[in-house]
């Protein structure tokens, strides 16, 4: 594969990233600006008590509004998209990205409250693909992007999800940097 190629790759899975990230991060952005409820644990014994029933709204329209703003640079989108930014049911791609940041982020503390993990505590790797994966998985069927395409979202997560919570601890979003 040459260098040119790899880029390109890179930079699709970059751009595929933006509103899951986005998604990711939406929670904090909604908690910081005291949107409704932020501030109401789904089940504190379950999840803990950071899991709020706010973030099945505020991922969602995160990366829907992600999606949207993405679609106005279409020469990017024509050059590093892997699908159309334009098609009618983008808001419909937007909801399952966001859908799938929450079921991943849910799921993961989940299991971590059951291996009796605290709060907060890194789980790795699970915290650093459980978004992603989950993600893939619910926009799958409205947005294929082929396994191998798959596969390389999965090993850039590693260090998006880096680079995206120490963004987010900067921005005072996340409690932890991890």
């Amino acid at each position: 594969m040459s260098s040119i190629a790899i880029l390109q790759s890179w930079l699709e899975a970059l751009w595929f990233f933006v509103p899951i990230s986005a998604a990711n991060q939406s929670s904090g952005w909604a908690r910081k600006a005291g949107l409704w409820l932020m501030d109401k644990p789904v089940s504190e014994k379950l999840f803990g008590t950071d899991k709020t029933v706010g973030a099945y709204y505020a991922a969602p329209l995160g990366a829907v509004a992600t999606l949207y703003l993405q679609a106005f640079w279409s020469g990017v989108c024509n050059d590093i998209g892997l699908f159309d930014y334009q098609r009618s049911d983008l808001w419909r791609v937007g909801l399952m990205m966001g859908f799938g940041v929450v079921a991943g982020d849910y799921g993961a503390s989940a299991i971590k409250r059951w291996k009796e993990l605290p709060q907060g505590a890194p789980f790795w790797p699970v915290d650093q693909l459980n978004y992603v994966v989950v993600g893939i998985a619910f926009v799958s069927p409205i947005v294929w992007v082929g396994w191998g395409r798959a596969i390389f979202l999965l090993a850039f997560a590693f260090p998006l999800h880096y680079w995206g919570n120490q963004l987010g601890y900067w921005l005072r979003l996340r409690k932890v940097p991890y």
